[in-house]
């Protein structure tokens, strides 16, 4: 079990809930909203918090303490927030973007996830303003100076409800019922605690979902464009949807049996907070989000261009037929990795004759932390490492991993992707799709399979590219259509 697996089975367990002869999903229905398919993530990554720390997430309790440094950035967005909101009003744009706050590609200010997006818009000079979800971290200032544009922070309202909750706002009253924890086990105060933080939370949602469609009436928006991020963005996209703003998600990543916010978890009683549109990268993601059991209705699901870079031009990759005698292999850096089972794959896969390794590190981290986290020292001479995916692309036979979507890019490439077999099983789908290959360590003869791998024919790697991107959309069309 990985801390994931673990996570999905403790949300399937509290959403089955008993409180009084009725199941936990039922009471979360309150007036038209289905809170519990809001907060489906949320309960999910406190699950998943708890496995990797072995302790709750501390902000899981009420906190008394004072922060000073963080409410000095909570008044700097709300300032900024106001500054935006004015710019909104007297703009009168009809475009408002929904992205986190984060800024990795320099050159359009935005996380680099979303670069086709902002590109597409500034060459279309389409004016639009940002809606930002932020953590308040150490990159707050620094993202707030250099984003250079205005822009709103989701979580500055957060700011009215405590005023309003203190002076007139009704916060919602606590369940009174005796509910059974004890199938949960050492893991019952735990979720009792949970149950108290969602309760409590119903009172917040119901206020952002107000005030967020009481300051849209006032603008000129008549389209969302978002990513879809399932743990914040609902109070948005109802708060547009009761002003009769047009809300359209795009992907933004691989989708997994892990991605609970999309996924059909608490049978769909009462009003379902979604986007009127979800746009996919291909007609594969579409089947795979079907398979899995979506919150989205089939029509509501349309193939529609990548916001990060376009995917439509199926032959502007080339393979490289010549095999050289030594096999080089990639491998990333993957934060939720297995590391220490992943350790081993490494250790063997050096051993093995005629090979050379490359080891992906993420941009942006510190480089000896990334090593030390896969207990990485004193590497042998066919060991390398790399922040550069481009400038070893051509020389990699195929790329092996656990979890990152790295490996759905490399099939862009023609790459032969081999998915290890570890206790994380995120990428099972890719295997049984026929995208991927599997490694087991324990095989007798790993070595032999491992040179195999690279062996994949150009046919196959050709239909599997084809089956994960044929029906891809230059994203231009897509806005061209909905703006």
């Amino acid at each position: 079990m990985n801390s994931y697996s673990y996570a999905l089975s403790r949300v399937k367990k509290f959403n089955d809930l008993i409180l009084n002869n009725r199941v936990l999903r039922d009471k979360f229905v309150f007036g038209e909203y289905n809170f519990l398919q809001i907060y489906q993530a949320l309960i999910f990554n406190d699950f998943k918090f708890l496995y990797e720390t072995k302790s709750p997430d501390p902000y899981l309790l009420p906190r008394n303490d004072f922060n000073f440094k963080a409410a000095i950035k909570r008044l700097l967005s709300v300032f900024v927030s106001v500054w935006g909101y004015i710019f909104l009003i007297l703009s009168r744009r009809k475009v408002l973007v929904y992205a986190s706050d984060k800024i990795s590609d320099w050159e359009f200010r935005c996380d680099f996830r979303m670069v086709n997006l902002y590109k597409q818009l500034f060459l279309k000079k389409t004016r639009f303003v940002e809606i930002l979800h932020t953590a308040y971290d150490e990159n707050f200032y620094s993202y707030a100076f250099k984003r250079q544009r205005p822009a709103l922070y989701l979580e500055s309202i957060d700011l009215f409800y405590k005023i309003f909750s203190k002076f007139g706002f009704k916060k919602r009253e606590k369940f009174t019922d005796v509910i059974d924890f004890s199938s949960f086990e050492e893991e019952a105060e735990f979720t009792r605690q949970l149950l108290e933080k969602y309760l409590t939370m119903i009172a917040k949602t119901c206020f952002r979902i107000s005030f967020m469609s009481k300051f849209l009436r006032l603008s000129g928006i008549k389209t969302l464009i978002c990513v879809p991020d399932t743990r914040n963005y609902h109070e948005l996209v109802e708060g547009c949807r009761l002003n009769k703003i047009k809300t359209y998600a795009f992907q933004s990543g691989a989708l997994y049996k892990y991605d609970v916010g999309l996924l059909d978890c608490s049978n769909r009683g009462g009003n379902i907070i979604k986007p009127d549109k979800f746009f996919l990268l291909s007609n594969y993601w579409i089947d795979e989000l079907l398979r899995l059991g979506t919150i989205f209705d089939k029509k509501e699901l349309e193939v529609g261009g990548d916001i990060k870079e376009d995917r439509s031009d199926l032959d502007k990759n080339k393979f490289r037929l010549e095999k050289k005698n030594k096999i080089a292999i990639l491998i990333p850096y993957e934060t939720q990795a297995p590391k220490m089972e992943v350790k081993k794959y490494i250790e063997k896969i050096l051993g093995c004759p005629n090979t050379l390794l490359i080891f992906k590190i993420k941009p942006g981290r510190n480089i000896k932390e990334q090593f030390a986290e896969y207990g990485l020292k004193d590497m042998p001479e066919n060991f390398s490492a790399t922040d550069n995916i481009n400038g070893v692309i051509d020389s990699v036979d195929f790329i092996i991993g656990t979890q990152s979507t790295i490996m759905f890019d490399l099939v862009d490439y023609l790459k032969p992707i081999v998915i290890l077999k570890t206790s994380m099983d995120m990428l099972d789908s890719m295997i049984e799709n026929k995208l991927a290959e599997s490694l087991d360590i324990n095989d007798h003869n790993f070595c032999e399979r491992l040179h195999a791998a690279r062996e994949v024919d150009l046919e196959t790697l050709t239909k599997r590219k084809i089956r994960l991107y044929e029906d891809a959309v230059k994203l231009s069309k897509t806005l061209s259509e909905i703006i």
